[in-house]
């Protein structure tokens, strides 16, 4: 890419390179978009040697991209240290990468779960900050890799790149959901990687019925809603179900999507389900579901501190399982917050 370059510069760069070769990781030659510049630099392997392709902060243009193309490139390599930077790219621009169909399912799917990934992290840090925490962390990162299969698929795709470029806080929240929830799953003691996974992946589309909703409808205080406009609201499990019913996904993380506004006493929705009905794992997504709400700003009140969130949870007298409240509680207090 730096076709300026010297000679000399890129030899030096080759083997700075080659000293920290342990240290580099391959990326996808799609993450070098036209008109995108990335905080870091890119690396090309050339005859068993590393170059410097692109700088950091390089404005990529047509050229370098169908340069690439034309020699066969499918991989290019980052610095480890700068692994960072390189997830926080992927994620500011991760609607450019779903939405361009020039790019293969599969690496549009590895970019999701990398952006899904950074932002996890992010979520993680603010919500469970404590000593031990990377080691629990690695546990939902492992699961979200497993879950990459999900997404591989072109419709996954379809519906992933509208809830990350028609709504960024959908997607924030379910994010904030799917760390909460696993994590209180991995507190309670369940096993079983492939319903963890299914779990984190239903906590993470749990709200795609709200696309298929007018927006006001949520932007408004709910006890301002009319009969016909809470109706509606209390639609968008099952339209998440139906939404999601297309794609690859196990039957339990439907249920997620379709019971997570359920409540212990029965005055959820849709179904008015009681606690005794519903899954457990559905039940933990319920809570963790309120919680991460009431911690977020609301267009008709302001953020919660987590202890607030827990006083108004505690207030809700049979809407949840006391053990599970108590658990949540536990972990928070665990993390500092409350």
């Amino acid at each position: 890419m730096t076709r300026n370059t010297s000679q000399t510069t890129r030899q030096r760069a080759g083997a700075k390179s080659r000293e920290k070769g342990a240290s580099l990781f391959s990326v996808p030659t799609q993450v070098l978009q036209p008109a995108l510049s990335g905080p870091f630099s890119i690396y090309l392997e050339q005859g068993g040697k590393m170059v410097l392709y692109a700088a950091k902060g390089e404005i990529v243009t047509e050229a370098h991209c169908e340069r690439l193309a034309s020699m066969g490139v499918e991989r290019l390599h980052v610095r480890g240290c700068e692994r960072s930077a390189y997830n926080e790219y992927v994620r500011e621009n991760i609607s450019i990468f779903l939405e361009d169909e020039r790019i293969p399912c599969q690496v549009r799917a590895e970019l999701f779960c990398e952006a899904t990934t950074a932002a996890a992290r992010e979520a993680f840090d603010r919500s469970l900050p404590n000593p031990g925490g990377a080691v629990r962390f690695q546990r939902i990162q492992s699961l979200l890799r497993d879950s990459m299969s999900f997404f591989i698929q072109p419709e996954a795709i379809r519906e992933i790149a509208r809830l990350v470029s028609e709504s960024s806080d959908l997607y924030e929240h379910g994010v904030g959901v799917m760390v909460l929830t696993t994590s209180l799953l991995n507190a309670s003691g369940m096993k079983g990687r492939e319903l963890l996974g299914a779990c984190s992946v239903g906590a993470l589309l749990h709200d795609m019925g709200k696309l298929e909703l007018p927006q006001e409808i949520f932007e408004r205080h709910p006890d301002t809603l009319e009969d016909d406009e809470r109706r509606l609201l209390h639609s968008h499990p099952a339209l998440g179900v139906s939404v999601c019913s297309m794609l690859p996904l196990p039957q339990e993380a439907l249920h997620c999507i379709l019971f997570h506004h359920e409540l212990e006493n029965g005055r959820g929705y849709p179904s008015q389900a009681r606690g005794d009905m519903l899954p457990y794992y559905a039940r933990v997504l319920a809570l963790c579901n309120v919680y991460d709400g009431f911690v977020r700003i609301r267009p008709w009140r302001k953020a919660l501190t987590p202890f607030e969130a827990m006083v108004r949870i505690k207030g809700m007298r049979g809407a949840f399982d006391e053990g599970l409240v108590q658990l949540l509680d536990k972990v928070l207090v665990k993390a500092g917050l409350t």
